[in-house]
């Protein structure tokens, strides 16, 4: 486990607390001892097996103190357990028997990320379903969150937290049997995943609210494995919140951008609020669009962009009601949907999707040096209303995002 365990909060004889500091993460190493190092984790499946016991005592007692080594009948008997039902380890241990035949073989461990079959319908994973020796150079199929576990290295290589074998590999005692933890493949039961499917695929957060509910007449691992337990817990929910970092790191946020035709912003206020107080305040005098054609007329820079451009280089500041050159992160723009029955103001969204660095209304509207009475004339100017291409565009939109209302709109006045 790659976080920092803060064990002082221990203290006394209240409950014990599993707590975690630092980014979490889980490494492994090479399959045999780089020059001059000590044995650990998987590599004792595949060193000096003859003393395994022993060895396995040393990593938690110590080499000199072996009075507070765990008693050697426990490992025996949780070795016997796993080397007979643990895929995972049998793989380990065809590395030790191609060791013993070929010391000097160049082999790598291939952890195979991607199942064939679902494990909930058919039996637990084979050892070719899960690993795969590699002797000599690595082969052009491995896949991109494959685990391939070199022969001999000082380095540790990390591994991804969507690996299927990522919680087998750092809690071998909860999974026995070598059973798939989490997996982006995994569907809900019962359904199959099609094109039209809106999430047919379990989440994280779904499998680990499975692993750890509490069934009558099932006997659960998990809920009764003490302290380990809460260190799995701690485990997961560092694994979810990974798996949303990443996600916002992927997908860049996106940001609502409102348009008004001109003095028509909307204003909220309550019946007793005096109407030059609310005239006055700044939501008011200066909206998100309006600052848009503000900074534009101060900033070349932002001329070069489209109002649905604009969040991808600037940022709006709120609290001073401008926007701001973006420093860090990523976001795009997404122009407030508009039903074809409210006239300019549809026709304004349209041109908001083409017209670049317009520094008032007016320019808003002008097409080639000529200003045009309506947005609407302006849009014909330019070509956009000569066909159906933007009504069919905008139902694609509505249909998208899930907007009946505005879908059914275009369906009634398009």
């Amino acid at each position: 486990m790659g976080g920092k365990i803060d064990s002082s909060i221990n203290r006394g004889n209240a409950l014990y607390i599993f707590r975690l500091g630092g980014q979490n993460y889980h490494s492994i190493g090479s399959l045999l001892l780089a020059n001059g190092s000590k044995p650990k984790f998987s590599q004792l499946y595949i060193y000096d097996t003859e003393n395994e016991i022993s060895n396995r005592q040393k990593c938690f007692g110590g080499e000199k103190d072996q009075s507070t080594s765990i008693d050697s009948d426990i490992i025996e008997d949780i070795k016997v357990i796993l080397e007979l039902n643990n895929v995972l380890v049998r793989s380990y241990k065809m590395v030790r028997d191609t060791f013993l035949k070929n010391p000097e073989v160049d082999m790598k461990l291939r952890l195979i990320e991607r199942r064939e079959r679902d494990g909930r319908t058919y039996n637990l994973p084979t050892a070719s379903e899960v690993a795969a020796l590699i002797v000599g150079d690595i082969c052009d199929s491995i896949e991109k969150r494959d685990i391939v576990v070199q022969t001999k290295t000082r380095l540790l290589q990390r591994i991804s937290e969507l690996h299927p074998l990522y919680l087998l590999i750092q809690y071998s005692l909860l999974f026995p049997y070598g059973d798939d933890g989490y997996s982006v493949y995994t569907l809900h039961r019962g359904v199959s995943f099609t094109a039209n499917s809106k999430r047919a695929k379990c989440t994280m957060r779904e499998y680990f609210d499975f692993r750890i509910q509490d069934r009558d007449h099932s006997f659960s691992l998990i809920l009764n494995s003490k302290r380990l337990f809460q260190q799995f817990l701690v485990h997961a929910y560092t694994m979810m919140e990974t798996g949303r970092l990443h996600y916002i790191h992927r997908y860049p946020s996106a940001v609502r951008l409102p348009f008004h035709l001109p003095n028509q912003q909307q204003i909220v206020y309550g019946e007793d609020d005096d109407i030059d107080d609310v005239m006055d305040k700044p939501f008011v005098v200066a909206s998100k669009f309006t600052s848009w054609i503000e900074c534009n007329a101060i900033n070349s820079e932002a001329r070069e962009l489209t109002y649905v451009e604009f969040p991808t280089k600037l940022v709006w500041i709120l609290n001073g009601r401008f926007w701001k050159r973006r420093k860090v992160g990523k976001a795009i723009g997404r122009i407030h949907s508009v039903s074809p029955n409210h006239g300019e103001a549809y026709f304004l969204r349209i041109l908001l999707n083409i017209v670049k660095g317009p520094t008032s209304f007016d320019e808003i509207r002008t097409v080639n040096g000529e200003t045009h009475s309506s947005v609407r004339d302006a849009c014909y100017a330019l070509g956009l209303l000569d066909d159906d291409k933007e009504y069919i565009d905008a139902i694609k939109e509505a249909s998208h995002f899930g907007s009946g209302f505005i879908y059914a709109s275009y369906l009634l006045h398009c």
